[in-house]
């Protein structure tokens, strides 16, 4: 058993193209898989740093493991895709596995200000905890966590104060992959936070509508510190629905 790196946009190896074989067995529609894909084929490595961790054994992929964020200062990052194919699982491979990822992690200059992730099994937050990761919003549906990372609060809540604070001026984009974590991340937890839904109807998240155009338009709301505070999604034939953090609800129409 051997754990490789790979990170996205490199010319392809045989534990990435193995990966790749996998993710085409298990082919699903889901947003997150199709991002995958996406990713892995280097189609994001322009605006992002996506590295993933690949354990191999006889040319089989084991166990995958990613973290990735923008390629932008003051950016958020997201860790997750940890799957353990059921037949290597009880040998160790998991703590092997995060082990590689953290030292790689700490090594690196281009550093987010921090890792978000979600975790369906309340183990698993002592578990990451080990590697620095703390609850940020936590009911009984959501396991949220974040990793503070230079310098940034250690507390969810301070982070937030920090990140969303009073703007000058506000103007929309149109959304990119860049600046998925940002909102789906850091705004989703945020909005969790406040006991507020994040998401809409026929698009819960923004990776959904970067993935699957078809479903609409998104578009993302920035301050004047070039950090995206809110996004728009507008269907096919429909109108422009707006969601955006608390801080700027009242006054963001005035700022534009």
């Amino acid at each position: 058993m051997h754990i490789v790196k790979y990170c996205c946009g490199e010319p392809q190896n045989e534990a990435s193209q193995a990966f790749g074989d996998w993710l085409k067995e298990t082919q699903t529609d889901r947003s997150y898989h199709v991002m995958m894909q996406y990713r892995v084929a280097g189609l994001a490595a322009k605006d992002c740093m996506d590295v993933y961790f690949l354990a191999m054994q006889d040319g089989k992929i084991a166990a995958r493991l990613w973290n990735g964020w923008g390629k932008h200062s003051h950016a958020a990052g997201n860790f997750g895709n940890f799957l353990i194919r059921e037949e290597f699982r009880g040998e160790g491979l998991s703590k092997k596995m995060l082990d590689v990822w953290y030292e790689d992690l700490m090594a690196r200059e281009n550093r987010p200000f921090g890792l978000f992730c979600s975790v369906g099994q309340p183990w698993l937050i002592n578990y990451y905890g080990r590697y620095g990761f703390r609850v940020a919003v936590q009911d009984e549906d959501h396991m949220r966590l974040y990793k503070p990372m230079g310098g940034s609060p250690e507390d969810f809540r301070e982070l937030c104060e920090a990140y969303y604070c009073p703007a000058q001026t506000l103007t929309v984009r149109p959304a990119t992959v860049q600046w998925r974590h940002e909102i789906d991340c850091l705004l989703q937890f945020a909005m969790d936070a406040a006991k507020e839904p994040f998401g809409f109807e026929t698009a819960p998240t923004l990776e959904a509508v970067l993935m699957k155009p078809e479903l609409g338009k998104a578009e993302l709301l920035f301050t004047d510190k070039n950090r995206p505070v809110g996004w728009a999604f507008t269907p096919p034939g429909g109108e422009r629905l707006w969601q955006i953090h608390p801080v700027y609800r009242d006054q963001w129409q005035q700022l534009l």
